[in-house]
């Protein structure tokens, strides 16, 4: 078995600004804790309140193994208020391939992902989809509107309630 040449951090690192200082931010004892993930994407509500992650890849996963590469299209959820994480499930509709250095942005109350690496015919390859997260419903909307090109590590930027701006990233 092959080991991966990544490993993730244990706990998200959380800095305070004013004093200029690290920490570690584990979850209370008994609580639903993150997976531990690289090549994610993360975006904050709109109200300040959750951190939405998505994607990436596991610790555990072997570098360059269609298994394992990624993490499933789950959401964890980070409850900012109270410290604690938790996984937010689906209800309906289909859940986007995995994938790892994509972008994510919110726009509105939908969690938009786009672009990244996805596992096709036994290697990595860039995806010009888009999938649209209902945080109101929990309902994921594939979008028949990808992007014009395939990126990987774009930043996705929110303009307004219903635009989202691809920033950047690497093209074939």
């Amino acid at each position: 078995m092959s080991s991966p040449l990544f490993t993730s951090l244990p706990s998200p690192l959380v800095c305070e600004l004013k004093s200029n200082t690290w920490s570690l931010l584990v979850p209370p004892r008994g609580s639903y804790i993150p997976t531990p993930r690289h090549g994610h994407a993360g975006v904050l509500s709109a109200d300040g309140t959750r951190v939405y992650i998505i994607g990436g890849i596991t610790s555990s996963a072997p570098l360059g193994s269609p298994d394992g590469y990624a993490a499933p299209p789950w959401i964890e959820v980070f409850e900012v208020g109270t410290g604690t994480w938790q996984l937010l499930e689906a209800m309906d509709g289909e859940a986007p391939v995995p994938r790892l250095l994509h972008g994510a942005a919110m726009a509105a109350e939908c969690l938009v992902i786009a672009g990244g690496l996805v596992w096709h015919d036994d290697a990595l390859c860039l995806t010009t989809s888009i999938s649209v997260f209902d945080l109101t419903t929990h309902t994921w909307h594939r979008h028949v509107a990808e992007l014009p090109e395939a990126v990987m590590a774009p930043s996705l930027v929110c303009v307004g309630d219903s635009r989202v701006a691809v920033v950047g990233g690497n093209v074939a």
